[in-house]
């Protein structure tokens, strides 16, 4: 089922009231007025040079198997999510601590993605027509790193078309697991992101080329790590080979796999006891057992 949902360009700001978080998201807002305020990014030539490496060593690693945000969320390290912060890698998530998203991603102006994605470009884009980008994935419990990585494949370029797949919930089990949201409830949550142009419902675990034909799919966008599948060391090969694969960076410490950790954690110290007894659901709660 293919759905199309067409707006204007987006501003160039995000917007945090977007990113489907629930009650209990523990990331600090952050207000249109910050990024309105941000610096221009400098030194972007040497920062492309060392991008170009990382993503060169990322490439040589295609048997290594790698869990995606888009996929299925498990955590993560980027080489290239702090490059443009000037900051610190963050502190590596240990079993008793929650290490939250690391701003960084937030911060790419639409200029510097731009110039990023210039940087790997082997093929002119169409310059007559909007560019049409797809981006692929489970989306399950939609997160900031999922928003932020919308907003990078929206910003790809001046002028962009974005395609997103979201892999149903049969799909997502005969390759990995069940997601928690239902197919509906992921779906609509990419539909409603302000960086998205079109919904494709039930896309496919591994695209192929009559796939890209039948969508009029100019460029893919994902993490430059390699994807690996059954059969596949990387399913997005194919796409790198003809130079219409987009890399986007990584928001380090954020993820599905990332946040279910978090509500078990504090589940396990009934952080959420009174709220299931609100809610008429005694049984549930961590004292129950």
């Amino acid at each position: 089922m293919n759905i199309n949902r067409k707006r204007g360009e987006p501003e160039a700001i995000i917007s945090s009231s977007r990113d489907g978080s629930e009650e209990d998201n523990d990331l600090d807002p952050l207000s249109s007025s910050d990024y309105e305020a941000l610096p221009k990014q400098h030194q972007q030539q040497q920062l492309k040079t060392d991008e170009h490496e990382q993503f060169k060593n990322v490439q040589s690693q295609s048997k290594k198997a790698t869990d995606s945000q888009t996929y299925d969320g498990d955590v993560e390290s980027s080489a290239t999510a702090n490059i443009d912060s000037g900051t610190p890698p963050a502190a590596p998530l240990t079993k008793h601590v929650d290490q939250f998203a690391d701003q960084s991603t937030s911060n790419f102006t639409p200029q510097s993605i731009q110039s990023y994605v210039k940087s790997f470009l082997t093929i002119d884009p169409p310059s007559d027509r909007p560019i049409r980008i797809y981006a692929d994935g489970v989306y399950d419990l939609f997160h900031v790193g999922h928003s932020l990585q919308l907003r990078q494949a929206k910003l790809s370029f001046e002028n962009v078309e974005l395609i997103v797949g979201v892999c149903s919930a049969q799909t997502c089990q005969s390759h990995k697991s069940k997601p928690v949201m239902s197919d509906f409830e992921r779906a609509e949550s990419v539909r409603n992101s302000r960086w998205v142009d079109e919904v494709i419902e039930d896309a496919p675990w591994v695209i192929n080329q009559a796939f890209l034909d039948h969508h009029k799919i100019d460029f893919v966008a994902h993490d430059g790590e390699p994807y690996v599948a059954q059969g596949h060391e990387d399913v997005y090969t194919f796409v790198k080979a003809q130079g219409r694969f987009i890399p986007t960076r990584r928001t380090n410490g954020i993820s599905t796999s990332d946040l279910l950790a978090r509500i078990l954690r504090q589940y396990k110290s009934g952080q959420f006891d009174k709220k299931l007894i609100k809610i008429d659901q005694p049984e549930l709660c961590s004292t129950s057992r």
